[in-house]
């Protein structure tokens, strides 16, 4: 389906629009200049992708956020940063995920 038959994300059931997670360990003991490397794949890929792409401690709360943020969910960076992800979430997903 495209256009106008294509189903809003909202009208979705829950478990469809669920994100997708990649969780990377930026491993203190990789050989020599390879955490550099690393770090600045991660730097170029949030500066610009068109997607939305973020990084996040274990606490959830936004470090790094690409700025397609702004052009997909017209926040600025600045409002997103620092807040858990979970302040984005539809309340039916908070209600469901614990």
């Amino acid at each position: 389906m495209t256009g106008a038959d294509e189903p809003r994300k909202r009208d979705l059931p829950v478990s469809a629009r669920r994100g997708c997670s990649v969780v990377v360990s930026l491993a203190e003991n990789s050989r020599p200049g390879a955490r550099l490397g690393e770090i600045r794949l991660l730097e170029s890929m949030l500066r610009h992708s068109s997607e939305i792409i973020s990084i996040a401690g274990a606490d959830g709360k936004f470090l790094q956020v690409s700025p397609a943020v702004e052009r997909l969910l017209g926040l600025p960076v600045t409002d997103v940063l620092g807040r858990p992800a979970r302040d984005f979430w539809y309340a039916e997903d908070r209600a469901v995920t614990p």
